[in-house]
Formats: structure tokens, sequence, C-alpha cells
């Protein structure tokens, strides 16, 4: 089991890292669009696909790994409210749901991913935009099933944000 934590922990720190590179890359594509458009003049054709792409893979596997962090949308008030065993049911339906989105990000983007088509500008198939949201419904997959098998086993969770 702790080898299992530690690998999640890994897989989660990991993806922050990209996400920080990730958005250091939007921002020296975007400088430099800019610099093309507006000083010489000459604007690029790849600079908003590559921005785009790229925050697509940041948003979908941060989105993944949200949950691992307790980033998900909830009403907090509603929660708070429940007695502590009401509130470990709907903790692990919440999850449960979470897990079972997972599952349909994966499934659906494949469907996608498999169809023919190139993004036009970089040359490159359209399937890179959907691989990210298979990886983000395996991350979800994953840590939903880790924050149910903490809250079955009554582990406190890591942190509550």
């Amino acid at each position: 089991m702790k080898k299992l934590l530690f690998l999640l922990s890994y897989i989660e720190k990991t993806v922050e890292w990209f996400g920080f590179i990730s958005i250091i890359v939007m921002l020296i594509v975007s400088l430099i669009e800019v610099f093309f458009r507006d000083v010489l003049n000459s604007p690029l054709t790849w600079s908003l696909d590559i921005t785009l792409l790229t925050m697509i893979w940041m948003a979908m596997l941060g989105a993944g790994t949200g949950v691992r962090s307790n980033l998900h949308i909830r009403v907090a008030f509603f929660a708070d409210s429940l007695t502590p065993k009401v509130k470990k049911i709907v903790n692990i339906i919440v999850f449960s749901i979470i897990f079972y989105f997972g599952y349909y990000m994966i499934v659906g983007s494949y469907s996608m991913a498999i169809l023919p088509g190139i993004i036009p500008d970089l040359g490159i198939s359209n399937a890179w935009l959907y691989i990210p949201v298979m990886i983000g419904g395996i991350f979800s997959m994953l840590f939903s099933a880790e924050r149910i098998l903490e809250i079955l086993l009554k582990n406190k969770p890591r942190r509550e944000k």
C-alpha cells in the first residue's frame, strides 16, 4: 500500500510540475506571437494552436490529480452540516460519481481520438487534443478509488482544501 501511495504522490507532483512548465510555455509562445505580430508585422500561424494544446493538456491532467487534492466542486456548507456517518456515505457517493465520470472521459475521448484528422497549422493528429482527456480520466479513476479506500479504511484524508 505504501508503494502505491508513493506512486500516486509521485504522479501528483509530476503533474504539478508539468502544469508549472505548461504555463511558462504558454507565456513564452504568447510573447513570441505578440512580438512577431506587432513588431515584425508577421503573425505566426501555429502559436494559438500550441497554446491551446498546452492548456488542454494542463487542464485535463490537473483535473485528474485535483481529485487527490480534494479540489473538486462541492458545497462545503451542506457537507459540513452532515453527521460524520452520513458525510462518509455522501463522500463515497461523490467519489464514485467522479470515478464513473473518469471512465466516460476515457471512453468518450478515445472514440474521438481514433477519428481521422489533423490540426492544420501544426500538422499533427487531432488525437493530441483527446489523449490528455483519456489520461485525466485515468487519473480521476485512480485518485477517486484512492479516496474511497481512504474513507472506507477510516484513514484521515491527507488534506482538505
